[in-house]
Formats: structure tokens, C-alpha cells, sequence
């Protein structure tokens, strides 16, 4: 190493000596027999193997903050209730997509399975209370073919015919492993009853020695898209299977649709390149925190051995330190190994739970309001299981009412065929379809509600909302004709006042020419300096006045 300095300031920051850094990642020591034996790495392993060191420091780290942010909010109570929030990727199909693609996809896969498993056994408990006619069908099942076809461990004949396959061609022995290993498979049933998944096949490449991304595409080629002899079962994964157009990939027919897969890559993704030496290094570290991510792993000088049958072929190598937990030789963990403990743990726990879904939908890739990007928002709803679950709703009875709600909503419809008084609801129902006409194979009526396919109850809107146009527009025409009426009589009630006005002011005009008018008025002011003298004089003038003007 000619500039040791950028090493130095890594090892003072993670406490461990500079010597034994070096060591383990230039040149480690492995297990051989009964022996340890250095090893020579070269540049690129050296870099590969310092690139798997920050991934593991990254995701320990990570790990290390979950688990503290949990301890801190967890219950000491056992039966504590607890809200949990699952955000994961959505499905993804890109020009180019690898071994993050089919994690990703096989992690929708299942959980898109929870969903419609779970969607159908709550409407099937309800139609099993309501007691209507329904078969029993698991949608659940549905994806199980392509989740086999991933996750398969090739259980029953599969076995058989891996281990038959690495007996006959000397699978773990030399050159012939390859082409060995794949006869065996064929032979022995591995597409059969029980198919080797392709993250089961990846792992058994990463032991393999000689093999390559290569390899690993033509075994899955044979395992799942190779001829079936005719006493041969027909695994359900094999028709999700299909050799890609190119060499080195593969295509699944996933629930939202065929993704096309490069395995370029694939073996290096899987492994776990971080060696134990490294490992140990870190464990040993002055460092508490960086000690206490890497405590599960051993100190060599602490190993025993044991063999159970004598040599190296008939026993295993064990390692203990105090009460650490033994470990077998070569016992490594792939990538896909740990993801589908992970997510098997997770679907434990979502079995356990009351869900709750929320599909997100992103309507443009420029974050800018009133845009939808129609094309881009299609695939997601076919991508995140909305399509799906659609189709999985119609072919049940998603529309369902109360009995008081439907005839409160609908018998508008059926005027005068529910008598006045009380009636029992599942009578007034059932008379109630009868006079809509309704096919008997679109709804069933339970016993507190009525079930309706698909598309019937947005029927019966219709008629309602028509019948209630025609209500509503013959209400508006009555209301109107009254408004103008009233209206009217208001204007006639104002002629008749404008013409009354009009007589009387030239009944005034008239007036104030006449002569007896004119008299009248000089009079009536010395009338009424006479009132409190001659009353009977006053009273008299008056009347003759009016007398004459009569």
C-alpha cells in the first residue's frame, strides 16, 4: 500500500488496528480442511471487498437506528395495540430491469396476494353471515404460481431431483458440475410437483464453483422452460416462465403485467462478499458502537473443531466463543436469503394485524398542480394492484344496503307496492326487486342487507335520479306557475291603484275650479270661528255643500 494515510483516518475512525485492516482485506485467511491458508486478493476484489464493507456499515448502522427508535417507543405491556405503517416501492418495469427489479416485484407479488386474500375472506365472512348463495374462491391462489416460481425450494420430487442431480454429475466435485447438476434436476422432477425457485437456483450458483451469471440463466431455462416428459406434473410456475430475447435474462408474468429480467450481475448482487476476517476485525473494534454491529460474529483464535465421521468429508466444523452461538463452516447468508426472511417475517405480522390499504398515485413527474399524466397514472393503478382489486370486486358483490336504507333510497321507485304500516324488511325488499325488474343473478338478499353485482346499484341511481328529474322539474313548473301568479296580481293590484290615484287627482282638479269649492273654503274658516258659538250653523253649511257638489 504506498499512501497508507486515507486507511489510517478509516481505521482511527472505526477503531480497529491498521495491520489487521490491511490484512483482512488484502489478504484474509480462509478455512481449508483443517488448515487456514492466506489469501492473495486482487485489486478489484480488494475494492469489491471495501464496497461491501460500507454497504454492510450502511445497513447495520440503519438496523441499529431502527432497533433504538423501537426500543424506544415500544410497550413493556405484551398486549399493547400498535399502529404500523408500511410504505414500500411499487411495481417496477423499466427498459432495463435486474436482480433490485425482481426483490421488489416478488415483495409486491406478496403482499398483492395479502391484499386479495385478505380482501376476499372479509367478504366472504360477511356473505357467510348474511347466509347467501355463494362458492367458495380463493383469490388468494391466484398469484401463488409466480410466487412459487421465485421463492420455490423445490420441496418433494424438486429435491430429489437437485440432489440426485449433484450425486450423478458430481455437482460439487469439478468440471462436470454444471451440466451434471442440470440432468439431475430434469431427471429427479425440479420442474415437477415442487420447483426450484429462481432465488433457491441463485443461491446454489453461489456455491457452485466455475459458475457464472451464464449458468445460472440456462439452469433456470431447463428447470422452468425445458420440455416435461409425459409422466412428468406440470408445475403452475412453468406457464409464468419464459426465456428472455436475449441471452443472459428471463421473463415472468407478474399480476401487473410481464417484466423481462437481465441476469447480468446476479451472482456478485447475491453473495455477501464481506469476509469473516473483516468481520472479526470490526467486531474487535475499540469502538463500542462499531463492536456491537458486528457482536454475532467469531474470533478465530477461539475456534474449535469437531468432526462427527472422521475426515473432511464426513463431519462439520463448528466455532464457539463463551456463550456466543455456534455457527456452522460456511453456513454464508445471500441476499435473497435474508429478503425472504425478512418479508416472510413481515407477512407474519400483517397476518396478525387489521389492514388498512392506501394506493398512492403520483399524477405527473413534474410536481406541478392540475396535471395528470394519463398514460403515467394507468400504469400505476395496473402496477399497484388497483385494476386487480377492481377485478376481484366485480366478480363478487361489492354493493351491498341495508334493508331500511334501500327501501328508504329506492321506493320511490315502486310506488304503491309496499302497503302503508309496517312490513318486515326483507319482504318490502323482495317485493321491491320484483317490481324493478331486476335478474336474479345480479343481486341476493341477505339477512340484514341486500347484495348487488357490480354496476346494478349505479343503474338503479339512474332510474332514481331520472324519476327524481321528472319530480323535481313538474315541482319547479307548479312553484313557478304560482310565483307568476302571484306576480301578476301584484301588477293588476298596482293598475287598479295607479287608476284609482289617477280619478282621484282629477276629481281634485276639478274641484279646486269650482266655484261652490271655492266658497266652501272662505266659509269653513269662519265656520270654524263659529264652532264654539253655532256648532248646528258649521254642521249645516257642510252638508250643503256636500249637497250640491253631489
Amino acid at each position: 500500500m504506498p499512501d497508507p494515510s486515507q486507511a489510517e483516518r478509516v481505521c482511527h475512525l472505526l477503531g480497529i488496528p491498521l495491520s489487521e485492516f490491511t490484512r483482512a482485506v488484502l489478504r484474509p485467511r480462509v478455512l481449508a480442511g483443517r488448515e487456514w491458508v492466506t489469501q492473495a486478493r486482487t485489486r478489484q476484489q480488494a475494492l469489491d471487498e471495501l464496497a461491501a464493507l460500507c454497504k454492510t456499515l450502511y445497513e447495520k448502522s440503519f438496523g441499529a437506528l431502527v432497533d433504538r427508535i423501537n426500543r424506544a417507543l415500544d410497550r413493556p405491556s405484551p398486549k399493547s395495540t400498535f399502529i404500523g405503517v408500511l410504505d414500500i416501492a411499487g411495481f417496477e418495469i423499466f427498459e432495463r430491469n435486474g436482480y433490485e427489479q425482481l426483490l421488489i416485484n416478488y415483495t409486491n407479488e406478496k403482499l398483492q396476494q395479502f391484499f386479495n386474500h385478505h380482501m376476499f375472506v372479509l367478504e366472504q365472512e360477511e356473505y357467510a353471515r348474511e347466509a347467501i348463495e355463494w362458492d367458495y374462491l380463493n383469490f388468494g391462489l391466484d398469484l401463488q404460481p409466480t410466487i412459487e416460481l421465485i421463492e420455490g425450494t423445490g420441496g418433494g420430487g424438486g429435491m430429489q431431483g437437485l440432489g440426485g442431480g449433484l450425486g450423478v454429475g458430481g455437482g460439487l466435485g469439478g468440471g462436470g458440475a454444471g451440466a451434471g447438476g442440470f440432468g439431475g434436476i430434469g431427471q429427479g422432477g425440479g420442474v415437477g410437483g415442487g420447483g426450484i425457485g429462481i432465488l433457491s437456483c441463485l443461491d446454489e450458483e453461489c456455491i457452485m464453483p466455475k459458475a457464472t451469471d451464464l449458468t445460472f440463466t440456462e439452469k433456470l431455462h431447463h428447470l422452468w422452460g425445458g420440455e416435461v416428459g409425459p409422466d412428468q406434473e406440470v408445475h403452475p410456475g412453468r406457464f409464468k416462465y419464459e426465456p428472455a430475447r436475449f441471452e443472459q435474462g428471463f421473463i415472468v408474468q407478474h399480476y401487473a403485467g410481464k417484466v423481462e429480467y437481465r441476469t447480468d450481475g446476479w451472482l456478485e448482487k447475491n453473495k455477501d462478499p464481506l469476509n469473516d476476517n473483516l468481520s472479526r476485525v470490526l467486531a474487535s473494534s475499540s469502538e463500542k458502537y462499531v463492536a456491537s454491529l458486528f457482536a454475532d460474529y467469531e474470533d478465530p483464535l477461539a475456534m474449535t473443531m469437531g468432526s462427527g465421521g472422521g475426515g473432511v468429508g464426513g463431519g462439520q466444523m463448528t466455532t464457539t466463543v463463551g456463550k456466543k452461538r455456534t455457527l456452522k463452516k460456511g453456513a454464508f447468508r445471500t441476499v435473497g436469503q435474508r429478503h425472504r426472511e425478512q418479508l416472510g417475517s413481515l407477512m407474519a405480522q400483517l397476518h396478525a394485524t387489521q389492514p388498512h390499504f392506501v394506493r398512492c398515485i403520483v399524477p405527473n413527474t413534474l410536481k406541478k398542480p392540475a396535471r395528470v399524466d394519463i398514460p403515467l397514472v394507468l400504469d400505476q393503478l395496473r402496477c399497484n394492484g388497483v385494476l386487480e382489486g377492481i377485478r376481484i370486486a366485480r366478480l363478487g358483490y361489492p354493493n351491498r344496503l341495508p334493508f331500511v336504507e334501500f327501501r328508504q333510497r329506492y321506493e320511490v321507485l315502486t310506488p304503491g307496492i309496499i302497503p302503508r304500516g309496517y312490513m318486515d324488511g326483507r319482504k318490502a325488499c323482495l317485493r321491491m326487486v320484483d317490481a324493478l325488474e331486476l335478474d336474479k343473478a345480479n343481486f341476493r338478499i341477505g339477512t340484514s342487507k341486500i347484495f348487488f353485482k357490480a354496476g346494478v346499484l349505479a343503474d338503479l341511481e339512474e332510474r332514481r335520479d331520472a324519476l327524481l328529474f321528472d319530480i323535481f322539474g313538474r315541482l319547479q313548473a307548479v312553484a313557478r306557475m304560482w310565483t307568476a301568479r302571484r306576480q301578476m296580481k301584484k301588477v293588476l293590484n298596482r293598475a287598479v291603484a295607479i287608476r284609482t290615484i289617477q280619478r282621484n287627482a282629477r276629481v281634485y282638479g276639478e274641484l279646486r275650479e269650482w266655484p261652490w269649492w271655492q266658497l266652501y273654503t272662505k266659509v269653513r274658516v269662519l265656520a270654524l270661528g263659529w264652532a264654539g258659538e253655532d256648532a248646528d250653523m258649521v254642521r249645516f253649511l257642510g252638508s250643503a255643500f256636500a249637497f250640491c257638489y253631489a
